[in-house]
């Protein structure tokens, strides 16, 4: 009976739903195999600490171990919270809709089922899907000592006073050089990423690493991972520290979005959103004018964005009006159901579809992706990107959140709070990053002033040795919106000695010490 039951159940599927089933099934048992593994060598890394009278760390490993069981109950109370508030919106709509009906009311039948769809669509995939999307509830930027001594009585930044203040971010915050800061500070340590810096290294030396991720953004299917921690009939190649970066971010942002792809209209929607937020990694990674520029002027961070304390989610929202609403108003707000929103009701106008077969491509010598021409140019300006009537239904109130205004091109991006300005005139954003964006500016300012750390010069990727921050600035405070742990980012020594104001500062505190 055993037998025949399970040569039925078989039948149903074809051998490829029959492989990723045991590819999954293996995922699932290695998962459990490691966290057993983990949490053995937690429990023995205890003993020993308390063999050796070391009572202090244990304790801040539990504190911290209840900030995650405390992010996490957070968590499930705002699941409850989203099918408790859809649920009484759909009784609500269904009552209104009663009423209407019997008062003969002019407003038609497809308007009402358009609003009862909708409502339910997001109660679906809050219910089924919600454990599957990365929410980033994350604090990224929460005030920023540059900003707070700052003089300015405007709002504007400029580009240099944002470089500048993302450096100062940086730097106090305590991390070294590259990309692992976006692991911790986004949490895509966490479920359901559970991103660490052994995993992206061992995925962005394949060979085709960048001919599956433009595959997989392509897709328009159920996601299952092509990067099996487990894979080892893959083609590695050699690349450099700078590759071995830009690919590494290229990943998060690409982790990030590829869970949310099926929930966008479609592909051209998807892959806007990849790029703002490859483009924002870049620059927070790399803070320089040269990654500045190839930033989409809507992902721009604003002066706002870096001195109110918010969830991460906000920052990587392509509206700058409605960030600017959120930063005050997000706690009226179910943030789950409002960015499943926002991705489903997200479209891109103003372009003929048809012209254009692939947004993204690989670059000519395959080193990197590219935006296609005519797309880059569409996507440039945010007046081109609207929004369903859905949306304007479901949350009336930020119906002028998506009206992009005129900005002064010379200055960045940022709002009053309840006034952001979109610029559409900034230059066209068709060109993959690449080794100059990151690397010469800091090798120049390394090989024309003197290293703080005395580096080989004969060895350009010496730029990135580390400094240890914890003799200039003292430990931040941790601090978390949702009960986590607050991030820490990090900083490169070629900014740093580009930063002259950050260096005088630096001689200041160290000056301090001495004494």
């Amino acid at each position: 009976m055993s037998r025949n039951s399970t040569g039925e159940w078989k039948d149903r599927f074809t051998e490829r739903q029959l492989e990723r089933k045991r590819h999954v099934d293996r995922v699932g048992q290695r998962r459990t195999r490691n966290q057993l593994k983990k949490t053995v060598a937690d429990l023995t890394d205890m003993v020993e600490l308390l063999t050796q009278a070391q009572g202090n760390v244990i304790i801040d490993r539990l504190m911290k171990e209840n900030d995650e069981l405390r992010s996490k109950l957070n968590d499930y109370k705002t699941k409850m919270f989203s099918i408790q508030q859809l649920s009484s919106d759909c009784m609500d709509e269904a009552e209104a809709a009663d009423k209407l009906a019997s008062a003969k009311s002019s407003r038609s039948y497809k308007d009402e089922a358009t609003i009862a769809i909708t409502l339910k669509a997001l109660e679906d995939y809050l219910n089924a899907f919600s454990h599957k999307l990365p929410f980033i509830t994350n604090m990224i930027f929460y005030r920023i000592g540059r900003l707070e001594s700052s003089t300015l009585e405007s709002d504007a930044l400029s580009a240099r006073e944002l470089i500048d203040s993302i450096m100062s971010w940086k730097l106090t915050t305590q991390h070294g050089i590259g990309f692992e800061f976006l692991l911790s500070s986004l949490g895509l340590d966490r479920e359901p990423l559970m991103l660490t810096t052994k995993r992206v290294m061992d995925v962005v030396k394949r060979k085709d690493f960048y001919e599956i991720i433009l595959e997989e953004l392509n897709e328009t299917g159920e996601y299952i991972s092509p990067f099996a921690p487990d894979a080892v009939d893959y083609e590695s190649v050699y690349c450099s520290e700078m590759e071995r970066q830009r690919r590494a971010i290229l990943l998060c942002a690409y982790e990030i979005i590829i869970r949310w792809r099926t929930l966008f209209a479609s592909r051209l929607e998807c892959h806007a959103q990849f790029w703002g937020l490859y483009r924002l990694f870049i620059l927070l990674t790399f803070p320089s004018e040269e990654n500045l520029d190839k930033t989409p002027i809507w992902m721009r961070p604003s002066k706002a964005q870096l001195t109110f304390s918010h969830p991460g989610f906000i920052d990587l929202i392509m509206w700058p009006n409605l960030r600017s609403y959120l930063l005050t108003g997000w706690q009226c707000h179910n943030i789950r159901a409002c960015c499943v929103a926002f991705v489903r009701c997200l479209k891109l106008c103003s372009i003929d579809r048809s012209s254009i077969t692939a947004s993204l491509v690989l670059a000519a010598d395959g080193s990197g992706i590219d935006l296609d021409p005519m797309y880059a140019n569409a996507i440039r300006d945010l007046k081109n990107f609207h929004v369903k009537d859905d949306l304007v239904r479901l949350f009336p109130e930020m119906t002028w959140c998506f009206q992009p205004a005129e900005q002064d091109p010379e200055t960045i991006v940022v709002s009053r709070m309840a006034d952001a300005r979109a610029d559409s005139t900034f230059p066209v954003n068709n060109a993959r990053v690449s080794v100059n964006d990151c690397l010469t500016p800091g090798l120049s300012s390394h090989m024309s002033q003197p290293p703080l750390n005395l580096a080989d010069l004969d060895d350009p990727t010496s730029i990135f040795g580390f400094v240890d921050l914890r003799t200039v600035y003292p430990p931040p405070v941790q601090t978390s919106l949702f009960g986590g742990s607050d991030f820490m980012l990090e900083t490169s020594l070629s900014n740093l000695i580009q930063n002259q104001d950050t260096v005088n500062a630096t001689t200041e505190v160290r000056t301090q010490n001495s004494l």
